[in-house]
Formats: C-alpha cells, sequence, structure tokens
C-alpha cells in the first residue's frame, strides 16, 4: 500500500515463528529495497517501508523464495491467523498451538475455494497461558482448554473477543483445519442468503443466529464434551509484578538520607 514514505509491503509470519536467518535476511531485503525501517504490526506481521514501485517485483520475489509470500495475491490477501507471541515458548499455556496455527495457514493459501473470504476475515488460535488472547476480537477463534478426559481441546467461538464469541462448541486439535474449512464454506453460502450479505463473522451470526452454522459443521464438533474448570472462565494472564509466582514491588525500596534523618527519597 502507498504509505508517506513509499510503498509498504506487510510480511505475514505464519504462526508467529520467524528463525534468526530469516529475520537477518528480512532485514537485508528492507535496507537493500526499502528504507531500512520494518514494523511490527498489532496482528504479528511485519511491515517494510519505502519500497518504490521499481523494486516491488523483485522484492516480492525475493520474499517468496524465502517462504513468506504466496503464490498470488488471492491466496495471500485471506492469510490472516492470529496465535499468541509466546506459543510454544510458555509452559503455563494448555496446548503448543503452532502446529495448528501453520496448517491451518497452509491450508487457506492452498484451498481456492476459501480464497473467496472477505480480505479482513481472521482466524485466530490461543493456547493461553501468560499471554493470551482473550480481548482480541476475530471471526472464528479456537481457544485451548483442558479437556476432563480426552487431553487439551479447542474452544470454537465466533465473531468477537473470549467474553463476547458467540460458542460454537468444542473440537479436538487434529480436526481444528477441516473444521476452520467447513465453517468458512458455511458462512460464504450463507452470507448470500441474506440481501446484505455481511463481511465478518459476526455480522452474519446476527442475523441468522449460530445454530445454522453448527448444523453445517456437526461432523466436526464434539457432541459430549467435559472440560475442565477454566474452560467456561480461563485463568487471565498474571500481570508482570506477580509472575514467576511471587509479587515483584511496584517502586524501589524507599532510601533514608545519611544519618537516618529527614524524609524518604522515592
Amino acid at each position: 500500500m502507498e504509505v508517506g514514505d513509499g510503498l509498504l509491503v506487510r510480511v505475514r509470519v505464519p504462526a508467529g515463528v520467524l528463525p534468526a536467518a530469516s529475520a537477518k535476511r528480512i532485514a537485508e531485503l528492507g535496507r537493500r529495497y526499502g528504507n531500512g525501517l520494518v514494523d511490527l504490526s498489532h496482528r504479528g506481521n511485519l511491515q517494510l517501508r519505502g519500497v518504490t514501485a521499481a523494486d516491488m517485483a523483485v522484492l516480492i520475489a525475493e520474499l517468496r523464495a524465502l517462504g513468506y509470500v504466496s503464490a498470488d495475491a488471492e491466496s495471500e490477501a485471506v492469510r490472516n491467523v492470529l496465535t499468541s507471541p509466546t506459543a510454544g515458548l510458555d509452559g503455563t499455556a494448555v496446548l503448543d498451538v503452532r502446529p495448528y496455527a501453520l496448517a491451518l495457514d497452509a491450508r487457506l493459501a492452498a484451498d481456492r475455494d476459501l480464497h473467496r473470504l472477505p480480505p479482513k476475515f481472521g482466524w485466530l488460535v490461543d493456547g493461553g497461558g501468560q499471554a493470551t488472547l482473550f480481548d482480541s476480537s476475530t471471526d472464528v477463534r479456537f481457544d485451548a482448554v483442558e479437556g476432563a478426559v480426552d487431553g487439551p481441546l479447542f474452544r470454537v467461538g465466533l465473531g468477537g473477543d473470549f467474553k463476547k464469541a458467540a460458542l460454537l462448541g468444542h473440537c479436538r486439535p487434529d480436526d481444528l483445519v477441516e473444521l476452520a474449512a467447513a465453517l468458512a464454506r458455511a458462512f460464504l453460502e450463507l452470507r448470500q442468503t441474506l440481501a446484505e450479505p455481511p463481511r465478518r463473522m459476526a455480522g452474519l451470526v446476527k442475523a441468522l443466529g449460530v445454530e445454522m452454522l453448527r448444523e453445517r459443521v456437526a461432523a466436526w464438533l464434539l457432541t459430549r464434551v467435559r472440560v475442565g474448570a477454566n474452560a467456561a472462565h480461563p485463568t487471565r494472564p498474571r500481570h508482570p509484578t506477580q509472575m514467576a509466582g511471587r509479587r515483584l514491588p511496584l517502586r524501589p525500596p524507599r532510601r533514608r538520607q545519611a544519618g537516618g534523618a529527614g524524609r524518604p527519597h522515592r
């Protein structure tokens, strides 16, 4: 897109995983074909700035060779998968969601039926832990919860943050990709039945309710689910002052002036 300092090129980082070698190469490309500035977007993507129109084609070719650009604009536009920045690094998380987020990203890029999704249509795959995405709003969210019997499950919500999203049901981790594809197709089909087709899942749920969508994807939803006590009201991330199991001081300890007299410094 055109911005004040030239063209801005957004680079999606699947599952938020950026190996050091790839980061170094992207930085080199940013210096060679742009002004060297690289933004980190709200949704964990990189943005190379100051690119000229003359250099755009060769830059895209270089990024595609690294595996960070899809084969065409249609598949690139729908790869909107958000994951926690600590996925795979947080021992308190319910599940390492990186394999599932990467598989969903690949399916969105490869399945041409899903390329008809609106460009802003988004997905969220969250494993819980210290850096949860409870407050992030999206179209379809998969939040990992502890299953009481079968191990970790995904709580599937539609259109909103964790509290406001309409609850669709629960699925097994291995069914996430197929359920996501089925939900995408159901969204595309049902939106066309309305006089003004909504572009976001929240609009479709508001117009038709969640039951019609649930019927379309019933094969991938668990019918009888027992989840842990934190599934309905998951523990929110602790404040930084409470990390590592102990409360840290909010400010440095007070120091008295020499000789113990006078008011303490702050």
